[in-house]
């Protein structure tokens, strides 16, 4: 183990075991090749400034035990920053959850905005309509009828709005893939280019939200006494 294989000085190492992949240099980078040596052969290059412990009780119940050992073997050792193993590797998580919180809860407000602008043209459309639908009425048409017509309008405008999301969301993704490895990770670490689940069920909740806001206007408009819609204007 050195950097030159002929080196007199530098001794050769037995490999005792193989050990699993880890991402040592953080959650977003690819893994590297590493060896894990004995402290005791290598105290100059490991200096002892971390220990782990493993414990099947409450790990705050153990660190007075654990410092009671460490002033034992050296008093002039200090034993600081007590955490534990999940703390530490939630740490680095935390600014990528709170995005994701963030993009999250504007995705939400945006999904309610999306549905009561939805509503609100749906309703527009049906007052704008209400000669048109007394007219059916009158002609023998059913409330369901009306209900399936108003709402199947809507629908189609709204499935043509998801596509046309879907379509840019193929784009973007393509364009991310392309970016730097340190912007592009952070990104779409651990998410595929295509998810055909995600995005089918992205997609079928925003037709949920469409069919919803469509339907309560449909509803009403399938209710309208004809007498009253023929004289309208």
């Amino acid at each position: 183990m050195g950097s030159d294989a002929d080196d007199p000085k530098v001794s050769w190492l037995s490999v005792v075991g193989v050990a699993g992949n880890v991402r040592s240099q953080g959650q977003f980078t690819p893994f590297v090749p590493e060896i894990y040596v004995p402290h005791t052969q290598y105290p100059w290059a490991l200096s002892p400034r971390q220990m782990v412990v493993r414990t099947a009780a409450s790990p705050t119940a153990i660190v007075a035990a654990i410092r009671e050992e460490v002033a034992a073997l050296d008093k002039d050792v200090p034993v600081s920053e007590v955490t534990t193993m999940k703390e530490i590797v939630s740490g680095p998580l935390r600014q990528e959850q709170t995005v994701m919180l963030l993009l999250t809860t504007f995705a939400g407000l945006a999904l309610v905005l999306a549905g009561i602008g939805i509503y609100s043209v749906m309703s527009y459309a049906v007052t704008q309509r209400t000669h048109e639908i007394g007219i059916r009425a009158a002609l023998g048409a059913s409330q369901q009828r009306i209900t399936r017509t108003v709402v199947r309008e809507g629908l189609l405008l709204a499935t043509i709005g998801v596509a046309l999301g879907l379509i840019g969301t193929l784009g973007t993704m393509g364009t991310l893939s392309r970016l730097p490895l340190k912007v592009r990770v952070p990104l779409l670490f651990d998410v595929r280019r295509f998810d055909p689940l995600t995005l089918a069920s992205v997609s079928g909740i925003l037709v949920l939200v469409a069919f919803a806001a469509c339907y309560v206007p449909a509803r009403r408009a399938s209710r309208i006494d004809p007498m009253v819609a023929l004289r309208h204007e």
